[in-house]
């Protein structure tokens, strides 16, 4: 299985082609070009916060 269901796709993989060479990459565990791929969506992926913990950044963010 490909990611975690309910998951975005990866920012700027080029597109419709792009995001079937993205799947094909990390389909192959094999390919030279996995671990790269892997690393860089790991980074992109979205992170579990608590409400609390958003509320607080966003009170930084947005002043009343």
């Amino acid at each position: 299985m490909i990611g975690i269901i309910g998951e975005r796709p990866p920012e700027d993989v080029g597109g419709e082609g792009g995001y079937e060479e993205y799947l094909r990459i990390m389909a192959d565990v094999n390919d030279p070009e996995h671990e790269d791929m892997k690393t860089c969506v790991d980074n992109q992926k979205e992170r579990n916060k608590s409400h609390e913990k958003i509320n607080h950044r966003l009170n930084h963010v947005i002043k009343d």
